[in-house]
């Protein structure tokens, strides 16, 4: 019994370490180590410096599970590491919009969203999560005085005029907060 479960595990050691050397896992693996996300102890892998694949990303996960947890991340805020136009499968077009929507999380291919959401303010600009997308309805009169503000206030976008109404009356109602009514 204890031979016959040894063959067994060195049968699957050589078949990892043959899944190993195939030119797609070191591809990907190189990238991401080029990139500094991870960091790896098996020798037949170098840094890559060119575009991958997602399909062999998709693929390397299969084998190296690090990457599934980096790829949300990577798709989010380095899409431009792919090679060709960026065509994801369904499950992780479901988990991107999540991100992006603000929405409940959910699994990707067994991993859970605490371990892909911890990747995304390590990947591109360091600490920084990204936008979200958010629709409102404006009336006419709303639109103008945005407009309005925007040119009190000298704001080159509408964006940046939204962000000072909002945390203009952040702090004057927080600082109401403070004093006595």
């Amino acid at each position: 019994m204890n031979e016959t479960l040894q063959k067994a595990a060195r049968k699957t050691a050589k078949a990892l370490d043959r899944k190993r050397r195939d030119p797609r896992f070191a591809q990907v693996i190189g990238k991401l180590v080029d990139m500094g996300l991870i960091e790896i102890n098996f020798k037949s892998v170098s840094g890559y410096r060119g575009k991958i694949n997602l399909e062999d990303t998709l693929w390397a996960g299969q084998i190296e599970p690090r990457v599934l947890e980096l790829l949300p991340a990577l798709v989010l805020k380095r899409p431009g590491i792919f090679r060709g136009t960026l065509t994801l499968p369904p499950d992780l077009e479901k988990v991107i919009s999540a991100i992006r929507h603000n929405e409940t999380l959910v699994p990707f291919r067994d991993v859970a969203p605490k371990d892909y959401m911890q990747w995304i303010p390590e990947v591109g600009h360091r600490g920084k999560h990204p936008s979200l997308l958010k629709t409102f309805r404006f009336t006419q009169c709303d639109l103008e005085s945005l407009r309005r503000l925007q040119t009190a206030i000298n704001a080159d976008t509408e964006i940046q005029t939204l962000r000072y109404a909002l945390n203009t009356a952040l702090s004057k109602s927080t600082s109401n907060l403070g004093s006595p009514t």
